[in-house]
């Protein structure tokens, strides 16, 4: 065990307690949340989430279309803003998919990425750029990607079933 904020190992569990975490702190579950913040108000209806003895599986399982995946990539590459309205707290979205400011942690799973100048964020994998641009991506399992270039305003959704989990994604655009 080590202390918070000295090195930096993906596990899949944190998101399934903040799963739970949402549900007990809001009174409503993690899907009926996401679904009145986040995809009702993204114009997306059709979400299939898994669920274990009534909670969702945060950390994996969620399915939607190529255009729902890519309607999430422009609400961050907006900084929350969708259609005139503010979904996410800008502030949220900038600290959740930038670089931090002096993170030297170790990469203890994925010592690689640090070496490309890879970071990671708030379930946000980034890539920071020599000229201090940077892009942000969601990665999912088998490859699937929501690839955000804010320096280029582009987003990329990449669907797909890459069997080697070694493959690291990112793109000079």
């Amino acid at each position: 065990r080590q202390e918070p904020g000295t090195s930096f190992y993906y596990n899949s569990m944190r998101p399934q307690v903040l799963s739970i975490i949402l549900t007990r702190s809001t009174g409503c579950s993690a899907r009926d949340f996401a679904m009145q913040r986040l995809f009702g108000p993204l114009g997306i209806s059709e979400v299939r989430w898994p669920e274990v003895q009534g909670h969702i599986l945060g950390s994996f399982g969620l399915e939607l279309s190529t255009r729902d995946l890519a309607k999430i990539g422009y609400l961050n590459l907006n900084q929350g803003r969708w259609a005139g309205r503010q979904i996410l707290p800008a502030e949220w979205v900038a600290e959740s998919t930038r670089p931090g400011p002096g993170d030297t942690r170790p990469f203890e799973g994925y010592p690689q990425w640090k070496q490309l100048n890879g970071y990671y964020g708030y379930h946000w994998w980034g890539m920071q750029y020599a000229d201090g641009s940077y892009d942000f991506m969601a990665r999912g399992n088998l490859g699937q990607l929501i690839y955000v270039a804010p320096r280029k305003n582009m987003v990329v959704v990449r669907l797909g079933s890459e069997t080697d989990s070694n493959v690291i994604w990112s793109f000079v655009v």
